[in-house]
């Protein structure tokens, strides 16, 4: 099982463990990025093998339009941080 831990970007914390950002609000929630926007969500991991795993899962997961059924809201589309949690540890768990 890989160890990983997804929070809310606030722009204060400067991490040290290899790690990535994904999308939160808008059509394209879900969809890792390597550098934070205000909506966003920080996934740190312990090894840089590891991020580099989520980070491909995450863009497929994305382009797939796996986390369109998880968007709320009526305005502006939103991916709740427990949903992402949970696409990722299913996905995770599964891998070899």
């Amino acid at each position: 099982m890989f160890r990983y831990r997804v929070s809310t970007f606030s722009g204060k914390e400067n991490p040290t463990t290899p790690h990535f950002y994904v999308l939160s609000k808008g059509l394209n929630a879900g969809k890792p990025l390597d550098k934070p926007c205000p909506n966003c969500y920080l996934v740190c991991t312990e090894f840089e093998e590891n991020r580099h795993l989520f980070y491909w899962l995450c863009f497929a997961l994305w382009k797939s339009g796996y986390f369109k059924k998880h968007l709320v809201g009526s305005v502006i589309p939103f991916l709740r941080i427990n949903d992402l949690r949970v696409s990722l540890q299913i996905v995770g768990k599964h891998y070899p």
